[in-house]
């Protein structure tokens, strides 16, 4: 006959608490580290934007490097989809964002706009206009590190962003500005600046003409590069 030991012996995996537990938060600024590793080429990355443009009803976007000197400083991603108001843009920028309902849609896990922002730059800018009202956030590395601090625009900061000229995206009704800022993940070419763009350029075309080639053949979305 068996006979049961004193200790029960271990049957598997269960979800009963054993005795006590106790929150552990995860080390923001060791973090943030970390998921900066795990994010996209430049190609894929802006792939995620896309997709969340297309997700929006978007017909038209503009990708647009800045650079000051000979260095790449930035990059924006504008669009002219039914844009976001405070509640959706607050969702958007969480990491771990709400499962989308379009189940067509890239974005599962509720990171890419953030991890495809952070692979590549130290500040993401997202402001956004629908029926009219105008908001905007920002994440920066130094935020997170003090504990997931972002940032709200103000209403006349965020129209400020908008309303620059982001020719020929028309952001008047509605749409969407994501802005890469300080740049630290994209190096220029030994042979300058105007090489470096034009590779990207080149690259970009490709990757997104193939990506995308469906909507584009279609005629239901247009995506400039400059």
């Amino acid at each position: 006959m068996h006979q049961r030991s004193g200790t029960e012996h271990w049957s598997g995996y269960s979800d009963t608490p054993l005795g006590s537990s106790e929150p552990i938060a995860p080390d923001p600024a060791r973090l943030i580290v970390a998921l900066r590793q795990i994010g996209d080429s430049l190609e894929q990355a802006l792939s995620d934007l896309i997709d969340n443009a297309l997700s929006a009803g978007a017909a038209n976007v503009l990708i647009r490097f800045l650079w000051s000197g000979e260095r790449i400083t930035g990059v924006a991603v504008i669009d002219d989809g039914d844009g976001m108001d405070a509640d959706q843009l607050r969702n958007a920028m969480r990491f771990g964002s709400a499962e989308r309902v379009d189940h067509t849609s890239l974005g599962k896990f509720g990171l890419g706009l953030k991890l495809s922002s952070f692979s590549h730059a130290r500040k993401l800018t997202v402001v956004s206009r629908r029926d009219g009202l105008t908001v905007g956030r920002r994440w920066t590395l130094e935020g997170i590190r003090r504990h997931w601090d972002c940032d709200t625009f103000e209403g006349h900061q965020a129209a400020a962003l908008i309303d620059a000229p982001w020719s020929p995206i028309d952001l008047r009704a509605s749409g969407t500005l994501v802005l890469w800022d300080d740049i630290d993940k994209r190096p220029v070419s030994s042979r300058g600046l105007r090489y470096t763009l034009n590779a990207l350029y080149r690259r970009l075309e490709l990757h997104l003409g193939l990506h995308f080639h469906r909507f584009i053949q279609h005629g239901a979305l247009s995506i400039r590069i400059d």
